[in-house]
């Protein structure tokens, strides 16, 4: 069975609440401590069961090993319990851990009851809402409470009970489905970022080549004002001058967390002119980076490419202002 690492919160706890509705055993795993450095961040979860199996808790053998584990029966069902690997040396070489790192695992093997907070924490997500659960292993429990976005650890754990905070991932929005896009794409997806191409143009998104996201006609402003909230960025990529306006003088006024333009600083100029003789406001204007991406001379797609993610990693991390950072932070 292969291993599904890119994908969302939403569909892990989906694939979860399909296996229980269909009176399958099925196991979620969460990491709630971590020590050192590790592939895998604090939350990241995956889902086992024999219909699916979805995330990633290494990126490698220890998922292989914990699969083996659950199907031996070491984690029956309406239990939740802890293990963790990384613990010497031997534990480290066998399951390809970076020196030191340590990993704490959180395993709830799900039933029938649990199928209510399984669909109320999946329809929160979906809805790309905030939400924590509170997890108890003794007897154990499971409870959602809804919550605001915050800085706060992805989860707070002591001993025999923890907090575990989800959110939406962050999305980026690309106009254009050219080849600047299928490489910040491919990029970007190693990144857990989720990807939405649209173009105007029906033969560029026939042609595209990049990795499996989705893309789309656009059709109308709806199609933007659509995927607009603080988790989303947008970027114009297409060179062409009517597409990049008119998606820009939409989306300005919408409540993207950032949006970019490429282009040289000439043609970024002779563009906010054009938007600016159209009636887009100086505040409205002020929201678009363009050009887009730290300046590191970059001229092939892959250098463009890095350039942008570069400067989007440099809000996620607060290297710019407070609001922007907490705007881009996932929970």
């Amino acid at each position: 069975m292969s291993l599904k690492l890119l994908v969302t919160q939403a569909e892990i706890i989906g694939a979860a609440l399909k296996a229980v509705r269909q009176g399958l055993d099925a196991w979620l795993v969460t990491i709630v401590e971590i020590t050192g450095s590790l592939p895998r961040p604090l939350g990241s979860m995956m889902v086992y069961s024999e219909m699916a199996t979805l995330g990633s808790v290494s990126g490698g053998c220890v998922e292989e090993c914990l699969i083996e584990r659950l199907q031996l029966g070491e984690f029956p069902a309406g239990t939740a319990r802890l293990t963790k690997y990384g613990v010497d040396a031997d534990d480290n070489e066998r399951y390809g851990l970076p020196c030191g790192g340590k990993l704490t695992l959180l395993v709830e093997a799900l039933g029938a009851r649990d199928e209510p907070w399984l669909q109320e924490l999946h329809a929160t997500l979906v809805a790309r809402h905030f939400v924590e659960r509170a997890i108890k292993l003794e007897p154990y429990h499971c409870s959602l409470n809804t919550t605001s976005m915050s800085n706060s650890p992805a989860v707070a754990w002591q001993q025999t009970c923890g907090v575990h905070r989800l959110g939406p991932e962050h999305r980026l929005v690309l106009i254009g489905a050219g080849q600047l896009a299928e490489t910040l794409s491919a990029l970007a997806l190693q990144m857990e970022y989720q990807i939405i191409v649209l173009d105007p143009r029906q033969d560029k998104v026939d042609e595209w080549r990049g990795p499996d996201v989705s893309v789309q006609v656009l059709r109308g402003i709806d199609q933007l004002a659509g995927y607009a909230d603080s988790h989303t960025s947008l970027i114009t990529l297409t060179h062409d001058r009517d597409i990049d306006d008119n998606a820009l003088f939409a989306a300005a006024d919408m409540p993207y967390t950032f949006i970019g333009a490429l282009g040289s600083r000439r043609t970024s100029a002779n563009r906010s002119s054009r938007l600016r003789a159209r009636g887009l406001s100086e505040e409205a204007l002020a929201r678009i980076h363009a050009p887009v991406g730290i300046d590191i001379g970059s001229k092939t797609p892959m250098e463009i490419a890095v350039s942008i993610l570069a400067q989007l990693t440099q809000l996620k991390r607060g290297a710019m202002s407070q609001s922007a950072h907490s705007c881009l932070s996932v929970a």
